[in-house]
């Protein structure tokens, strides 16, 4: 759980997770293997789509970026609980060293075979797309969300106006059917049943997409007309105070499989445990052979990623030469292929050698020293992408 919560661009909603918006470019990136685009202040990319919107020649417009569609994706931290090697690895370009984290393969695997150290987990965090996110993660977070510390049930019985308080939006309080008000709870079904008419529904906004769609815009209060997003009332079945669970206490699997059609990816999200980070992550004796590595890599476990560094968008002349295109908003900038690197620290090439890589990408090494990150988006469409941790 972030120390900070981050604050969502367009409603001022603070969450424990980031909401950024990025554009897909097929043809960007040093090998045109494609990259995401953070959107900043100044966006080439949304110069080519629109230079009016910066008072730039309307000459410049460029059809393909034209064709590009911006989308909102969702950023969050963790941990991969598994087993890995620490393995040595040499930039090409740099000639540098560093220490990649490659997943344990169990029986047949390489690095077992040649005796290559085992550490415990990787620090990474995950770029979700929207669909994905609300198809899937949405759901989940709702279920863990029920669940109270209390060891109760927790579930909405309405949404109120933020401003009078009146009730917007029911759920719990009448039924749907005959309109009785006798409603009782089904903590093990997560249904609310009419003791009336016997009609049950689910009490998981997820599972009422009706009430889902209305319930993420604003209304008119039925009590004071006030134009408001409804706010909504939480109970818990055994306690007065509901303290609930999220997604920061649990333990789960995310994987990407093929929808049935194969055209897409799916988000598939199970084993859904709510339990304390394994201990091994913070305990030296699984973070490596050498002793001074291990300390600060277990340390830095402990620490709160900021994903606004991380995930912040890069310069226009970094983004310039991420397309291979003049800097629109310099046009004395060199542009084009000629920086080879599109690290924005010039330190991130540490001397020493940092445990490093993305999870399934072709990215240079990043480094956890938030003053030295590798800036250049993952090329191509990755789940999760690791943090490294210098010697």
């Amino acid at each position: 759980m972030p120390e900070k919560l981050y604050v969502h661009p367009d409603t001022g909603v603070e969450l424990p997770w980031r909401t950024g918006v990025r554009y897909y470019v097929p043809w960007a990136g040093k090998n045109g293997k494609g990259a995401y685009i953070e959107v900043g202040e100044k966006s080439v990319v949304e110069a080519y789509r629109n230079p009016a919107q910066y008072g730039l020649d309307p000459g410049m417009k460029n059809d393909a970026y034209g064709k590009l569609d911006p989308k909102i994706y969702y950023a969050v931290s963790g941990w991969v609980e598994e087993w890995f090697h620490r393995v040595k690895d040499k930039n090409a370009e740099t000639g540098k060293e560093y220490y990649e984290r490659e997943r344990c393969v169990g029986r047949g695997c390489e690095y077992c075979q040649t005796q290559v150290p085992k550490v415990f987990g990787k620090r990474v965090y995950f770029e979700i797309a929207r669909t994905h996110w609300n198809e899937s993660l949405y759901g989940v977070n709702e279920y863990i969300e029920s669940n109270c510390k209390c060891g109760g049930f927790i579930y909405k019985i309405h949404y109120e106006c933020p401003k009078c308080h009146g009730l917007m939006v029911d759920m719990a309080n009448q039924c749907f059917n005959c309109q009785g008000t006798d409603i009782g709870i089904d903590a093990d079904k997560a249904e609310a049943v009419c003791n009336g008419c016997q009609s049950s529904w689910s009490l998981y906004e997820d599972k009422n997409p009706e009430i889902a769609k209305e319930v993420h815009k604003e209304m008119d209060c039925p009590h004071c007309r006030t134009k408001a997003v409804p706010s909504p009332v939480s109970q818990c079945t055994k306690c007065e105070k509901p303290d609930s669970y999220n997604l920061f206490d649990c333990q789960m699997t995310i994987q990407m499989v093929g929808s049935p059609d194969g055209k897409f990816k799916e988000m598939k999200v199970d084993n859904i445990n709510i339990q304390e980070p394994d201990t091994k992550l913070f305990d030296t004796k699984y973070q490596g052979p050498v002793a001074e590595d291990a300390i600060k890599i277990a340390e830095a476990n402990k620490k709160p990623l900021d994903l606004n560094y991380l995930l912040s968008p890069p310069t226009p002349d970094e983004e310039a030469q991420i397309l291979n295109v003049q800097n629109p908003f310099n046009p004395n900038s060199s542009g084009g292929t000629q920086v080879k690197s599109y690290n924005r620290g010039a330190t991130a090439a540490a001397q020493a050698p940092v445990e490093s890589g993305y999870e399934e990408a072709e990215a240079p090494p990043e480094v956890a020293d938030e003053s030295a990150v590798v800036r250049q988006p993952p090329k191509g469409p990755a789940i999760a992408r690791s943090v490294n941790i210098r010697r």
